[in-house]
This record gives C-alpha cells, structure tokens and sequence, in this order.
C-alpha cells in the first residue's frame, strides 16, 4: 500500500476542492469510511463535499459528520474526486456526475468484483471491509486518527463484519477494532446504536418480510421478500430492511439467503448470503452485481415476481452442482 498512499496523498495535495462519495443503498461501512476520509481531507485544509445518493439511512445519523452529507455545494468543479466502498461506477447511482476532462478518480476499496474504475485503485479484497483498507492508508500517510475517525472507522468494521460474526472476523481486523477503540470509539455505544435502536416502522417490516420466508433444496436455500405495500403498510422505509438479509442468514444449515427487495414496479434488488461451498458473489454477478464470497447483491431490471423464478431457479441449480461436489 506504501507506494498507492504516497501517490493518493500527492493528488491531495495537488487538490483544493475534493467530492468524497459513498455508494447508493449505504451502510455503515461506506460512511463510516467516508467521513473518516472527509475529517482527513478537511485537516489538510482541503474544501470537501460529500455525496451520498439518498436516502441515507437515518440509523447511522450519531457518526461524526453526518450532517456534511449532500449539503449545497458551491457548484464549483472538484479538482480530486474520492470514491469509498463502491464495487463499479453503477453503485453511485447518478451522485458522480460529469466531471471535468481528467479530473482524477481515487477508487477506494474491498470488494473482489472491484472494477478497478479509477484514474488511482486502492482494492484490497482481503480486507474486511474498506473501514479496515482506510485505517491502513491514514497508517500510511502518517496522519493522526483522531476519536471521531475511530468512531467511523469501527462502525464500519463492525458491520461489514456483522457485529464480528462473520468470516471476515480475523485476528487482525480484532487488532484495528482494538486499537479505534483505544483511540476514542466506544464499542457498546456504536453497537447499542446499530443493533438495537430498531424503529418501530422496523419492526413490523421484519414481521411482514418473515411471513413471506421460504424454503428450499432441503432447507439449504431460504428467501424472503419486502415489496412497496408491506413498506406502505409497515410505514418503513426501504432501507430500513438493511439487517433483514442478516435475520434470514441465521438459519441452522442454510448455505444460501436471498432478500428480493421491490424497488420499483420494474426494478428488483437482491441480497445474497451464503455458507459453506456456495459462492454469492458468483450468484450475485450472474445477475450482473457482485460483492464477496459470502455478501453480494445485485438489481435485476425485472418485477419482483420474475427476478423471484430467475435467481431461485439459479440459486437451485448452484446448490444442486455444490450438492454433487
């Protein structure tokens, strides 16, 4: 990473007015990255603004600098543009914008289905999570991590790790949690605010979304939905669903989940997991998303029902391969 930090750290240097961007449906790890790489930019006496494509989820409104996403910019043309956590220019949603010829691109990153979009690419798909590669860089560039970095920082190792839960959880990403931890985040209140601050709107979207669970391929493939009349009737919003995949993952013996979401009449979203030989970057990217082994999404510009029969019956096809392996 030495020699990407050093050239990062030169393009910052060179810049005056920098856009920092998160990916569109964000969770805690591209914010928490984000206003970490912000806090960093504005120390250097740089002007930064920081898009995210709404809505942001209001969950994560207690990390430091959240009220700076999307405020009125000047109109003025960035010079440097940073984007944090998005696997493809696609995952920003319209928030890019056109950019002045040869404006540079730092491309930030973890994921393996990276697209490696940027004038600059940091991607390190061993990481945990781009909260873990950011830690690393600031590491790099010498710079101080002050208590408000910590914070974001553990928020988004913390959830692209699930609470610590998933496989990703190795020896070293428990050193960073550590060291953020001794440098001003507070776990039980970071995790307090994550993981048990549910709306009651959540409630009763994840009481809907569990009557429509599924099973299949002996109880080795389970799936559920949210369409827009169960946000109607909940109240909730669609991006309170976000730890819905994270319910259906806790079954005993599943290998993989599916979440379809109803983004629209034509648009379907999917969240994938998966255990064991199953792959969900590989389900995720047949339907032209991608992510990780074990977290990977995609949008299917199909009604729910149709992206249902296409992605189960791939779903059943990649278990049944597995199954004879």
């Amino acid at each position: 990473m030495r020699a990407e930090a050093a050239e990062i750290l030169a393009l910052v240097d060179g810049a005056r007015r920098i856009v920092v961007i998160s990916h569109k449906d964000a969770d805690g790890d591209t914010l928490g990255s984000a206003l970490a790489m912000a806090e960093m930019l504005r120390s250097r006496g740089k002007a930064v603004a920081m898009r995210v494509p709404p809505p942001v989820p209001g969950i994560y409104a207690f990390l430091p600098g959240y009220e700076t996403i999307n405020l009125e910019e000047s109109g003025e043309p960035p010079d440097l543009v940073v984007v944090m956590d998005a696997s493809n220019l696609e995952r920003l949603s319209d928030t890019l914008g056109p950019l002045p010829e040869g404006t540079p691109v730092v491309n930030i990153d973890h994921h393996v289905s990276n697209s490696r979009f940027g004038t600059l690419n940091l991607v390190m798909p061993d990481a945990s999570s781009t909260a873990e590669v950011t830690f690393d860089l600031l590491h790099e560039m010498a710079v101080e991590i002050t208590s408000t970095m910590a914070t974001n920082l553990y928020s988004g190792v913390l959830t692209d790790t699930g609470g610590f839960r998933h496989e990703n959880t190795t020896f070293r990403v428990l050193e960073i949690a550590a060291d953020l931890v001794k440098r001003g985040a507070n776990a039980a209140d970071i995790a307090g605010r994550i993981y048990k601050s549910q709306k009651l709107t959540s409630m009763r979207l994840q009481a809907l979304t569990m009557s429509t669970i599924g099973f299949d391929c002996d109880d080795r493939l389970v799936y559920a939905s949210v369409t827009q009349e169960m946000l109607r009737k909940s109240g909730a919003r669609m991006d309170e669903s976000e730890g819905l995949i994270d319910v259906l993952n806790s079954v005993e013996g599943l290998e993989l989940a599916l979440l379809f979401k109803e983004i629209d009449p034509f648009l379907t979203k999917i969240s994938v997991r998966s255990r064991g030989a199953a792959n969900a970057n590989v389900l995720a990217s047949a339907f032209g998303g991608g992510g990780h082994e074990r977290a990977s999404g995609a949008e299917i510009p199909m009604p729910i029902r149709q992206a249902m029969e296409v992605v189960l019956a791939e779903a059943r096809r990649m278990l049944e391969i597995t199954a004879s392996t």
